[in-house]
């Protein structure tokens, strides 16, 4: 797996840090973007975006299969008030 990381954008709440992965396989090839969200005060992550699709074929009894997976995740962090139990939620 290849993965590259870069510093899309700093706002003065936010730095937005992008991702590109890959993983070249014999018969399977996946690709993965992805988004973080860090608050600049806290250090804290407080969204995440990953998108990956995965595409390639299977051989059975000499037949060959296509195959394709696409798999999208949403996570927001939210901060919790004094004294409640932890809020995180995911999409």
């Amino acid at each position: 797996m290849k993965t590259n990381f870069w510093i899309d954008r700093i706002t003065p709440t936010n730095t937005i840090v992008k991702f590109k992965s890959a993983v070249i396989g014999n018969l399977v090839n996946s690709n993965s973007t992805g988004t973080y969200i860090v608050d600049n005060k806290t250090g804290m992550l407080v969204q995440r975006l990953i998108e990956s699709i995965s595409s390639g074929y299977q051989i059975l009894n000499n037949i060959v299969y296509s195959t394709t997976r696409r798999t999208s995740l949403s996570e927001d962090c939210i901060k919790k008030n004094e004294g409640a139990t932890a809020n995180l939620q995911s999409r």
